[in-house]
């Protein structure tokens, strides 16, 4: 069974305490893109169910990565999450994502 973050049923309700400076900087970042900090929220959740883990690499030294280590980890990445999809019917379409967030 495929989980899916925008069309299941809520009944949920989880509360994050954070700076009140870096949420309205996310909200503008994330309005940019016309999606809330909740859809964000959402969508990151939704990548980790997908990748079965954080959907991106943990890396202690980001600043100071050289290419070559960045394309690894980006490549390990990417085949991790091709991976997680045993078949194309897993997929929602980018319109049915879009028509979901509007609702």
């Amino acid at each position: 069974m495929t989980l899916q973050v925008v069309s299941e049923p809520k009944n949920y309700t989880y509360q994050l305490r954070m700076n009140s400076e870096i949420k309205a900087e996310l909200e503008r970042i994330f309005a940019k893109s016309g999606i809330t900090l909740a859809d964000a929220f959402n969508i990151f959740m939704q990548q980790s169910l997908n990748v079965g883990g954080l959907p991106f690499p943990i890396i202690p030294e980001q600043g100071s990565m050289n290419l070559e280590t960045a394309l690894m980890y980006l490549t390990a990445s990417y085949r991790k999450g091709m991976d997680s999809v045993k078949d194309e019917k897993d997929w929602i379409p980018a319109d049915e994502v879009d028509h979901q967030l509007e609702e």
